[in-house]
């Protein structure tokens, strides 16, 4: 085999690089000609049989499409065989793919004319497609499996034939069956796209040589990779060969292509745990979920067509969100048996959507309180779960106890007290703050403290303002705090706990001192009842600094040092 670029002259001009401009450079690197040709090409083509009288029965078009990618099959065999220039062979099995997907797409008017016309085209599409295939593998020497090569032609014969069928449906009156075999398409493509997951779960394994400079992934992977962004475009242009509706108005919508982004999404996903990249198909299956469920909300903007045919779809299999979410959940469930923590969580979310929303949700604004069920279920597991599997983690046990607290207080007769929704979003702090201590929990630590003083203070001044009484309501959610951080000072025996502590206590005895006096005192009219709310409130530090010596002098013998040096410096400094 002779290699033109080792000759004289491809040595000289590599000796002055600087000679070449940078758009020459870019275009001998690159080679753009090969995309430029096809696109003139197909243009030619739309053009030239632009109506159904200039089609016909679509034997022209078919061997004119027969014959340039021949020859563009052949151009990749002459730069393979004689030059090796692999780069641009690449180039060009790529638009072979491209070509095979707009051959198939150029007689939907042959099959909306004819049934056996159709067929006998698509026929005659499909084995020339396999044909040209197997010639271009052969010539350049390439291999490819039969694990790639099953499924690949499977996604031939699906392109070939569905048109025939939808043809068949619209020339018969099935209008209906038709939109709803267009609404398949993506669902019945992402299933022949799976059948590359065991190619793609072997990573190479068993595999011949690819005959190639690539090695596995790059080969075959890049290639299917653009076959399956083809497949995308041609599930939008069925809908709108196939459709009622004149011009490019049709029935398609996103959520159309939600089974395809499942599909991809798997398959990526399985590669990179193929080359050892977890993080990377973790952050797949992140990325895949929150696109699917955007997909999920056409909304309320819709044309005529689409809100049309979207209530029979809600009608007969649900709103898009419901059996997406459905869909995800198996696709999650998959990757977390296969041991990727993220696909926990959007399994979670999926069922927790899923929950959320109901037979007309079409938006994120029309999603409900989850069912009472389901959302205990969740809370049972993620509570459990946190609890009793190591390392635990307090973030499960926060999303389990709030799901639980919504399925509380969405039943009206389990909601018994006032604000119970904060109530027990507290309590679910607090149990965080007690029972872990990763970093979500040591951060409820140092701020619950605060957060219950504050609100104790909120409360306080409202009760005092407005009901100049005793509120035995108030005095137990001012006790219930001081409790929670009396055991948070028990737990860790910090002066920065204990501070909180004194302080939620003399703002709890203040409120009850005050409230008694108002209602004891003050209808008295004792003289001196200023005095003996002073001396109760000096009682009330008396007993707290007896309480500091007593048991909690260990605790803050730095901050009573401190203080004794300040108090001496302060005495005598006179």
């Amino acid at each position: 085999m002779t290699d033109f670029r080792q000759l004289e002259l491809f040595d000289q001009v590599e000796c002055v690089p600087s000679a070449r401009p940078n758009w020459l450079r870019f275009v001998v690197n690159h080679n753009p000609f090969y995309v430029l040709s096809v696109c003139l090409v197909l243009y030619g083509f739309h053009v030239s049989f632009d109506s159904s009288e200039q089609i016909a029965d679509g034997r022209l078009l078919l061997n004119l499409f027969g014959g340039y990618s021949l020859l563009l099959v052949l151009s990749a065999i002459l730069i393979v065989r004689v030059g090796a220039v692999w780069e641009d062979a690449r180039t060009i099995v790529l638009l072979v793919l491209v070509l095979v997907v707009a051959l198939s797409a150029s007689f939907d008017r042959v099959c909306l004319d004819s049934v056996r016309g159709g067929q006998r085209i698509q026929l005659m599409g499909f084995l020339g497609s396999m044909a040209m295939i197997e010639l271009l593998l052969r010539g350049v020497g390439a291999r490819l499996a039969f694990r790639y090569r099953g499924p690949l032609y499977a996604q031939f014969a699906l392109l070939f034939y569905y048109p025939t069928l939808l043809g068949d449906h619209s020339i018969n009156g099935r209008n209906l069956e038709m939109a709803w075999s267009v609404f398949l398409y993506p669902a019945i493509a992402s299933a022949a796209l799976l059948l590359f997951l065991p190619a793609a779960r072997l990573a190479g394994r068993g595999e011949p040589e690819s005959g190639t400079p690539w090695t596995w992934p790059l080969y075959p992977w890049c290639g299917l990779g653009f076959l399956a962004v083809a497949l995308v475009v041609r599930a939008y242009g069925m809908s709108v060969s196939f459709e009622l509706a004149s011009g490019l108005l049709s029935a398609f919508h996103w959520y159309y292509l939600i089974p395809l982004v499942i599909a991809l999404a798997t398959l990526l996903a399985e590669l990179a745990l193929a080359c050892k990249r977890r993080l990377v198909a973790s952050r797949l299956i992140v990325v895949a979920t929150s696109v699917t469920i955007v997909l999920a909300f056409p909304g309320t903007d819709l044309s005529l067509v689409q809100s049309c045919f979207l209530g029979e779809v809600q009608a007969n299999i649900g709103a898009p969100i419901q059996w997406s979410t459905a869909l995800l959940a198996v696709f999650a469930a998959y990757f977390w048996y296969r041991g990727l923590i993220a696909a926990e969580w959007c399994v979670v979310l999926t069922v927790l959507l899923f929950a959320c929303s109901g037979q007309e949700t079409i938006g994120p604004s029309m999603l409900h309180r989850p069912h009472v069920g389901i959302a205990i279920c969740l809370a049972t597991y993620l509570i459990s779960r946190s609890l009793f599997q190591r390392p635990r983690s307090s973030f499960r046990f926060l999303a389990g106890s709030s799901l639980l607290a919504s399925a509380i207080t969405s039943v009206p007769s389990l909601n018994i007290i006032a604000n119970q929704e904060l109530v027990l979003c507290a309590l679910c702090c607090f149990v965080v703050g007690l029972l872990f201590n990763d970093w979500i929990a040591r951060c409820i630590r140092s701020v619950l403290p605060l957060v219950a003083n504050v609100a104790v203070l909120v409360v306080l001044s409202r009760e005092l303002w407005r009901t100049p009484m005793l509120n035995l309501a108030t005095s137990g959610q001012c006790c219930l705090g001081s409790l929670m951080l009396c055991i948070y000072w028990w737990r860790d025996k910090t002066p920065q706990h204990l501070r909180w502590v004194l302080l939620n206590f003399f703002l709890v005895a203040g409120h009850a001192a005050t409230a008694l006096s108002q209602r004891v005192l003050v209808p008295l009219q004792f003289a001196g009842q200023v005095w003996i709310l002073f001396g109760c409130l000096f009682l009330l530090v008396g007993l707290a600094v007896s309480f500091i010596k007593a048991g909690m002098l260990q605790v803050s013998a730095l901050s009573v040092s401190a203080l004794n040096r300040r108090l001496c410096a302060w005495t005598t400094s006179e």
